[in-house]
């Protein structure tokens, strides 16, 4: 999973990246980030959607604003089949 340092690395390895959208959950975070809880994870979901805005906004300029993300994605089989895996 991407966080804000590697959100920051993304956007200036494509400097000319005009769109930006991408899918996650919780759990993808919580199994790769000991001492996770949701309060980090929405501040962390705060200030990767401020930067990439802003980002944004320099590249392109005023244009309607939305979030790139969706951070609330449900559990995948897949990610279901690792969590048991981990026991």
């Amino acid at each position: 999973p991407l966080t804000l340092p590697g959100f920051g690395a993304l956007l200036k390895l494509f400097p000319n990246l005009r769109t930006l959208k991408y899918a996650t959950n919780f759990f993808t975070y919580d199994r790769h980030f000991q001492g996770l809880t949701k309060e980090i994870y929405e501040e962390e979901i705060r200030l990767v959607e401020r930067m990439v805005q802003a980002e944004m906004l320099d590249r392109m300029g005023p244009s309607p604003a939305s979030s790139p993300g969706e951070w609330h994605q449900p559990i995948t089989e897949e990610q279901r089949l690792r969590a048991g895996t981990m026991r």
